[in-house]
């Protein structure tokens, strides 16, 4: 690969939360290309299988035949697949978008890899990532039947209150309920949540990515904070944006159906917004690049804060570069 500067991003850098963002948009600004081809051509096709399905089933559910035996086998058998395709897509995102981070970060000042150079790594490492996400879906049942028992024994002795005659005990649990279970929420978003870009960046495991993102989260008290608010944000900024692409379309439809005929609603209607909300959809995909990329650049983050490689590697180049000056490093 010849230099360029098409890239010219510190990947390992102490930033904020408000740094974390910016540069995700950067590097998905100047990724643009391999990120939309990439993911048209080969995530979407799961995503348009899975949701095609996933219809299918919807309408043999809510219709008045579905008490008959074999259209609810073919519903059920309908949105299994449905959700196969879908949890496939999902998981080739994940590989395809990790990978792309993976191959520009090691490789900061070559060419872009084109998509083809992506695919070929997202193809090896599909499978490696499938059984990382079976694992974690256990880990992440087990970690809320947890959370359900915190919760039930708080809300429990809530009512326990109630009964005695003590409404601030009451109040009390109620409020520690809540905090609880908000708190093993956050805290496990922030900590399970880079754990796929852990195992696809240092090519480890999931149960040593998992021990790895735990590290990290709490190696600084600034480590855990910028965590739970960068899943946050970063979930926050797309479902701002799935809003308001999804909004207009509510409208639409509401001021329609109120002005429609029961035949034309029953028909045309039903066929044309049921394409809407497909295609709806099928652009989350697309959305969901941002909360990857928020979290693959806080990974950078928080190991520079915890291990200080990018101060490391800057260090190293003291007398290396003719431009060299103090200034340079007097920030770190």
């Amino acid at each position: 690969m010849q230099k360029t500067d098409n890239i010219q991003i510190d990947f390992f850098k102490i930033r904020d939360l408000g740094e974390v963002l910016q540069v995700t948009f950067l590097f998905i600004r100047l990724c643009f290309k391999p990120l939309i081809v990439g993911v048209s051509f080969i995530v979407l096709p799961f995503f348009l299988i899975g949701t095609i399905f996933t219809l299918s089933a919807m309408d043999g559910i809510f219709t008045p035949n579905f008490s008959q035996l074999g259209n609810q086998l073919a519903s059920m058998v309908s949105l299994m697949l449905g959700l196969l395709f879908l949890g496939l897509g999902g998981i080739m995102l994940i590989t395809y978008v990790n990978e792309l981070l993976r191959m520009v970060s090691q490789h900061p000042y070559h060419k872009i890899p084109t998509v083809q150079e992506v695919w070929h790594a997202t193809r090896k490492y599909f499978w490696w990532n499938l059984l990382h996400v079976v694992i974690w879906f256990i880990f992440l049942w087990m970690y809320l039947i947890f959370v359900y028992i915190v919760f039930l024994l708080l809300f429990l002795g809530g009512m326990l209150g109630v009964f005695a005659g003590s409404v601030f005990i009451a109040a009390l649990m109620g409020i520690l309920a809540f905090a609880a279970f908000l708190f093993f929420i956050l805290y496990f978003l922030a900590a399970a949540t880079p754990i796929f870009f852990i195992a696809t960046y240092e090519k480890v495991n999931i149960f040593t990515a998992l021990n790895r993102s735990f590290s990290l989260l709490h190696a600084t008290k600034t480590n855990f904070w910028t965590a739970i608010f960068t899943n946050l944000l970063s979930y926050f900024i797309q479902f701002i944006i799935s809003g308001n692409i999804l909004l207009p379309i509510l409208v639409i439809q509401g001021i329609i159906e109120y002005n429609s005929d029961e035949e034309i609603k029953s028909n045309l209607l039903e066929i044309f917004f049921k394409s809407i909300y497909a295609l709806f959809y099928l652009i989350s995909p697309f959305l969901y690049i941002i909360p990857l990329m928020a979290n693959g650049f806080n990974y950078f983050n928080l190991r520079e804060r915890a291990e200080g490689i990018g101060l490391k590697q800057r260090i190293a180049q003291i007398g290396k570069q003719n431009d060299f000056s103090i200034e340079m490093y007097e920030s770190e």
